[in-house]
């Protein structure tokens, strides 16, 4: 989730990581199929423009938690016409 557009300067900056955090970032660029460069600012993103992002998602989590288990129920299958059957 990136909040700049074509119009928006951007700046190069150099970063410095433990060789730890380095294989970290570059196994997860690996993983999304992505730059070592996207996975940074992305990370970026989420802690500095967007800081309460883990707030919104621990509170849904806590909202789905406190659903009584009859909200939980699970999905009923049903079939397509062809015989085949989908939950």
């Amino acid at each position: 989730m990136t909040h700049d557009t074509p119009a928006m300067p951007k700046r190069r900056v150099q970063v410095t990581l433990s060789e730890y955090d380095y294989q970290a970032v570059r196994r997860a660029a690996e993983r999304e199929g992505t730059s070592l460069a996207s996975v940074v600012r992305e990370a970026v993103q989420e802690y500095r423009v967007d800081p309460d992002h883990k707030k919104r998602q621990l509170a849904a989590l806590d909202a789905v938690e406190a659903l009584p288990e009859s909200a939980l129920s699970p999905v009923p299958t049903w079939t397509n016409g062809n015989g085949s059957t989908r939950n």
